[in-house]
């Protein structure tokens, strides 16, 4: 596991990028970025390939940014419209997603579990190779809305998801966000929940 504790100098390596890219390969990656342009032309290059080779992809996102990544996957040359109607390729608005299994500020287990299951289930069994790519923003909403307790919560929940299922969850985070001290304690423990962290403009 690559933590934070390294991050200044890590660089992943090319295998580890390769890992990224193949099909059906599961993982819990996160992306510190600096520019939106470059983490949603990453994300776009990743689930076009992950995607044409079987994976499901699901995007929980900003509305601005899954209309940049629906752009970036047309232009890939992935049929959207037959994608959707296979039910592999899923849009998720990440405020209204977090609106169904937050409670008082914290995620309630059983309702992530219910809800984002439901949803990652539904494409998994769906997909040709029967696992999915997802791209979440919702951690990253709620370390902007200075709650970095309850995303490090979701991103906990996310890795009891993944025994149950197969999908790589990719979650991108602005380095802007830890310039708030509210969130500058989170950044360890958000890196140790995930298996690989992908330094900000790394290209893919």
């Amino acid at each position: 596991m690559k933590s934070s504790v390294a991050f200044n100098t890590a660089r992943v390596t090319r295998s580890d990028i390769a890992t990224l890219h193949q099909s059906g390969e599961p993982g819990h990656f996160v992306h510190f970025y600096e520019d939106d342009g470059f983490a949603l032309d990453s994300i776009g290059r990743l689930a076009s390939r992950r995607i044409a080779a079987g994976d499901a992809g699901i995007f929980v996102a900003t509305a601005s940014h899954l209309d940049i990544i629906q752009l970036n996957l047309e232009i890939s040359g992935l049929d959207l419209n037959m994608l959707r109607a296979q039910g592999r390729y899923v849009t998720c608005d990440a405020d209204a997603t977090l609106a169904r299994f937050m409670e008082d500020g914290r995620p309630n287990r059983d309702k992530f579990l219910d809800v984002v299951g439901g949803i990652v289930g539904q494409a998994i069994e769906r997909s040709p190779n029967g696992s999915a790519l997802i791209f979440g923003e919702m951690v990253a909403l709620l370390c902007a809305a200075d709650n970095s307790e309850a995303a490090i919560t979701v991103e906990r929940l996310w890795n009891v998801l993944s025994g149950r299922l197969k999908f790589a969850l990719w979650c991108a985070y602005p380095l802007s966000t830890f310039k708030d001290e509210s969130n500058a304690g989170a950044w360890d423990a958000i890196c140790l929940e995930h298996s690989l962290v992908v330094p900000a403009e790394t290209p893919l």
